[in-house]
């Protein structure tokens, strides 16, 4: 049942640029931040890239003469954590919300912990609902039969939270660990403990996990239904406005498809 307040927006992108999805994401998260906000839910899929963390350095995390060599791109998004892979067996979910909004106000003094496990519900329900034994982990993760099959990461901002994260649906994991090569030994002229340094875990997929081939468009629809049961909300499908396309342009132009931010931005 859900309430009678105003409708949370659904954005479905249509794009698989992964330059563009990273761009839309900050974009969201930070566009006309001081206005009035409805809580976002988004899901975006990406071509082949390998995604890393911001307080990473991808020649530690993943093998770049690989995914040179296979048109993988290689991209650092804006919130923390670990690198992951992307490719169209992928779908990614994402939740904006304010930060005053009543679902996170008493798990604020908890960090970003508190609010991955709040804001992963919808996705943990919908998993459930499948019939898998689905629990969040602490600090950012999502199991499923025990294995990882959902990364976390987020950021908050002022006015605004984000939460984002994976769930390998039907990805390629022999590729992903080609991607995903974490060098443990340091780097001759790197100070390798300036940067967050990924966990290798064991992952799974959403298919493997059923026992059966599952589309991306039947999750979208069943993680729809289980966040709007969760939470009470209805969904309402939109787009950006005009003030979150312009952002993502400016950032999808000045900040993502530079090799500056991409492979030598360092956060020390």
């Amino acid at each position: 049942m859900t309430s009678n307040s105003s409708p949370w927006r659904l954005i479905v992108s249509e794009t698989t640029d992964p330059y563009w999805n990273i761009a839309m994401e900050e974009a969201i998260l930070l566009s006309g931040e001081k206005n009035i906000f409805h809580p976002t839910i988004r899901f975006w899929i990406n071509s082949d890239a390998a995604v890393i963390g911001i307080f990473q350095d991808p020649s530690l995390e993943v093998d770049l003469k690989f995914c040179s060599d296979m048109s993988v791109a290689v991209i650092r998004r804006f919130t923390g954590g670990g690198a992951v892979y992307h490719d169209l067996g992928n779908l990614n979910w994402s939740v904006f919300i304010s930060r005053k909004h009543r679902m996170v106000l008493d798990v604020m003094n908890e960090g970003l912990p508190g609010i991955f496990k709040v804001l992963s519900r919808g996705i943990v329900e919908g998993l459930s609902s499948l019939g898998l034994s689905a629990q969040y982990k602490f600090p950012n993760s999502i199991l499923a039969g025990g294995k990882k099959i959902s990364g976390i990461a987020g950021s908050v901002k002022v006015h605004r939270i984000l939460c984002h994260g994976t769930l390998l649906v039907n990805s390629d994991l022999d590729r992903l660990w080609k991607v995903l090569t974490p060098n443990y030994t340091a780097i001759k002229g790197k100070i390798v403990n300036r940067h967050v340094r990924s966990t290798r875990s064991e992952v799974t997929t959403l298919d493997k996990e059923l026992v059966r081939p599952i589309g991306i468009e039947q999750v979208k629809i069943v993680l729809t239904k289980a966040v709007e049961r969760v939470y009470g909300i209805r969904l309402e499908v939109s787009d950006l406005t005009y003030d979150e396309k312009k952002c993502a342009e400016k950032l999808h132009q000045e900040k993502y498809l530079k090799d500056m931010w991409n492979y030598t931005h360092t956060r020390t």
